[in-house]
């Protein structure tokens, strides 16, 4: 079975030094896929 594992980037309340982290530690944890939304502007509030 794979494991994947999607990352919030749609905030600019998450730093591109956080997405990384995060996707080190699934790395870490076994998972076999990242995944990232492809809506990376944020919406205005």
């Amino acid at each position: 079975m794979r494991l994947e594992v999607v990352l919030p980037n749609e905030s600019a309340a998450v730093a591109p030094e956080r997405i990384a982290e995060l996707a080190v530690s699934a790395e870490r944890l076994g998972y076999d896929t990242v995944w990232l939304p492809d809506h990376v502007l944020p919406p205005e509030p």
